[in-house]
């Protein structure tokens, strides 16, 4: 994979590489500018503003922020796999990634769920997800940039 032709071209190009990169950074900035506040939200921000408005906001531009950023993520990994792959950094964001992608998943479909979105109330199970996410989304933001300067 690293002696690809594409690889060498993202390694060897003065503008290609640092564009994908801030592409990657865009992505996670949807994401994290989305989940942040929809956390937040369910931890119980804006008691006023229905649960339903923030998903019908929300959901779109998370969803669109992991999609630019897995894309843009794996043509950087692409560049240097083997460095990737040796760095104890790289694999605990990837394995908090994948927690927190599973945490999405749950939340999504528990009973707890569906009532939130029917009382605009959190219950603890929902509020103890939030947290998680929150914590795991900035971990994941830390470790990204610890791998950069490293």
């Amino acid at each position: 994979m690293q002696q690809s032709e594409l690889s060498q071209l993202l390694r060897n190009s003065f503008w290609l590489y640092p564009l994908i990169n801030t592409a990657h950074i865009f992505g996670f900035a949807l994401l994290i500018g989305s989940i942040i506040p929809f956390d937040l939200k369910l931890l119980g921000l804006w008691p006023s503003v229905s649960l339903n408005v923030f998903i019908k906001i929300l959901r779109p531009v998370a969803i669109s922020g992991v999609v630019l950023a897995i894309i843009f993520g794996l043509l950087l990994f692409i560049t240097r796999p083997v460095d990737y792959l040796q760095s104890n950094i790289f694999i605990l964001k990837i394995g908090l990634l994948f927690l927190a992608l599973l945490n999405i998943l749950c939340l999504s479909f528990c009973n707890a769920w569906q009532q939130a979105l029917n009382n605009n109330v959190s219950s603890n199970r929902i509020k103890i997800q939030a947290f998680l996410s929150l914590i795991l989304w900035i971990a994941i933001l830390i470790l990204g940039r610890l791998i950069g300067y490293r």
